[in-house]
């Protein structure tokens, strides 16, 4: 088993997550306080997926020592009093004899403590940063928090996890660039190449600034209405086959993955309403707030294998006249970005493409696109499936 750290936050709402020695996100639950059941489904997760702790450290638990008690019985299980800045590493392996290894003031104290002894830890501490804690001072979740650092933190997991280049993620705001030179009321009219995103400057590693979205002052607005209705205005409707939602976590912290979210889902409730699937869809248009962002969803909407999105960009077949073209009209990266809007943009794109005359960047024969946007730190997803005809 693994050195684990379960750290809990907030006056309303603690978190509850382990963390193994390589810093992996081993698993995690976000309750209110006092919720005794919720602190026993967790721990019962925790005891089944690593074995018994021997040592449990708890600061201000005294509503969470029943359920701790019935699964880890060798455990200590004292809550302490006035404990919010020490942490105190013990292990009590009789209940008359307790063993107490030390009593630091900070958690770097603590750290130095425990390589000294072989047997495994749990701590619960409601410090902000508790024993054993992996270091993120080189990270970009360090820096600021900034939105930026979290999507750069998701990019890096990925082009780690499937062993891509940083160089080929260049290719998603080069490709958008060239479909907004084809957009007349787009933000940005100067052509770039792969080497011009890889030159600009850096913003979170791996992500530079060309791999970030715009800020535009912008507007955007659609009109909803009933297909009855709809046959009386002046432009060709365009039909809602298929919608759906997702909402997976609040705080990226509490994501289930850096590399799956809740697009998935999203899009599996959005085709089985529309009675479509995947290798229906015409064209895609995808929320690109950065550059790593269409590429997770592409494949989360099954239009691409997994580890295969950044792929389906290299090969050309995100571009007008490819296989599925992506942004159309250059998205966030390159059309526009002004807040709700931007995510509005790319249904107006879906729109304009499937009642046609958009001229080069026309996708030919569009009937049925596909348009999903995102929220949060990729928190919540919305998947829409637009057709030119009634289904």
């Amino acid at each position: 088993m693994d050195e684990v750290v379960i750290t809990i936050r907030g006056k309303k709402h603690w978190l509850w997550r382990a963390i193994d020695a390589n810093g992996e996100v081993l698993d995690l639950l976000v309750q209110t306080r006092r919720n005794a059941k919720a602190a026993k489904r967790f721990f019962q997760r925790l005891v089944a997926r690593f074995g018994e702790p021997r040592v449990v450290i708890t600061d201000k638990l005294r509503s969470y020592i029943k359920p701790i008690r019935t699964l880890v019985r060798n455990a200590d299980h004292r809550a302490h009093k006035g404990l919010n800045k020490p942490i105190e590493v013990s292990h009590r392996p009789t209940r008359k004899r307790e063993k107490i290894f030390g009593r630091f003031k900070s958690y770097r104290q603590a750290q130095g403590f425990l390589p000294a002894h072989d047997h495994p830890l749990i701590a619960a501490s409601s410090n902000c940063r508790a024993v054993d804690q992996p270091d993120f001072s080189s990270s970009p979740l360090s820096a600021h928090r900034s939105i930026p650092a979290f999507y750069a933190m998701i990019a890096k997991r990925y082009l780690h996890k499937y062993g891509i280049n940083r160089e080929d993620l260049a290719q998603v705001p080069m490709i958008t660039r060239d479909h907004a030179l084809l957009h007349p009321n787009a933000h940005m009219k100067k052509p770039i190449t792969a080497e011009d995103v890889l030159a600009s400057k850096p913003i979170a590693d791996p992500l530079n600034m060309l791999d970030c979205c715009l800020i535009s002052d912008a507007g955007g607005a659609m009109i909803v209405t009933t297909p009855e209705r709809a046959k009386d205005l002046k432009g060709q409707p365009i039909y809602l086959h298929g919608i759906g939602e997702n909402h997976t976590h609040e705080h990226l912290m509490c994501a289930p993955s850096l590399t799956e979210f809740g697009a998935k889902e999203s899009s599996r409730i959005a085709y089985e309403m529309a009675g479509l699937g995947p290798d229906d869809m015409d064209f895609a248009e995808l929320y690109d707030c950065f550059s790593i962002v269409p590429v997770l969803e592409l494949e989360e909407l099954g239009l691409s294998r997994e580890g295969e999105g950044l792929e389906h960009w290299a090969s050309g077949a995100a571009r007008v006249g490819g296989k599925l073209p992506i942004n159309t009209h250059g998205g966030m990266l390159s059309h526009a970005h002004a807040g709700a809007a931007g995510g509005l943009f790319g249904i107006i794109e879906a729109v304009r493409q499937l009642r046609g005359g958009l001229g080069k960047r026309q996708v030919e024969g569009a009937e049925i696109g596909i348009v999903h946007n995102e929220g949060g730190i990729l928190s919540s997803h919305c998947t829409l499936i637009l057709g030119s005809e009634q289904a």
